[in-house]
């Protein structure tokens, strides 16, 4: 008997429905992620987080504004959150490669290569979504152990 599976529909495509185990989704940590239907035909993989309300900045430097020392600790950030997604990307590539490698070589059951290659879209999904995350300036990308966790977690479906 296989585990039951989360369910939850993508908020934009509804047909896409997420294929992780039941109860993983943790905001910010562990996205949704499934193949993505898009009117009725799977186009690819998805990697979600349920929708809230967007934050908005109330602290925002100008070129007037900025000091120095801020300016430096914006470039550095921008450092760190270039060499992540760098990383990320290698990890990415890695995936595809060995995602390549273990459809052509495969020889199980077509149900069971079926369900390997979603779950390594899946798994490309989850890091694509984590890539964003980055990209996007989540506070934990300062913390370079704690982004390559992030990482791993999201490529191994593991929280």
């Amino acid at each position: 008997m296989t585990e039951p599976r989360c369910g939850t529909p993508h908020h934009r495509y509804p047909d896409t429905l997420c294929t992780e185990p039941a109860g993983h989704y943790q905001p910010d940590r562990d996205p949704h992620a499934g193949p993505l239907i898009i009117d009725g035909r799977q186009a690819g993989a998805a990697a979600w987080d349920e929708p809230k309300e967007q934050q908005h900045m109330t602290d925002r430097h100008t070129a007037d504004s900025i000091t120095s020392d801020a300016l430096d600790q914006l470039y550095d950030q921008l450092a760190t959150a270039e060499q992540a997604c760098e990383q990320l990307q290698q990890r990415l590539d890695h995936a595809k490669e060995d995602l390549r490698h273990r459809t052509e070589t495969a020889t199980a059951a077509p149900g069971a290569d079926a369900l390997r290659a979603d779950q390594a879209e899946a798994a490309i999904a989850r890091a694509h979504h984590v890539a964003n995350l980055i990209a996007a300036g989540a506070p934990w990308t300062a913390n370079l152990d704690d982004t390559a966790n992030r990482l791993r977690e999201a490529l191994d479906g593991q929280p």
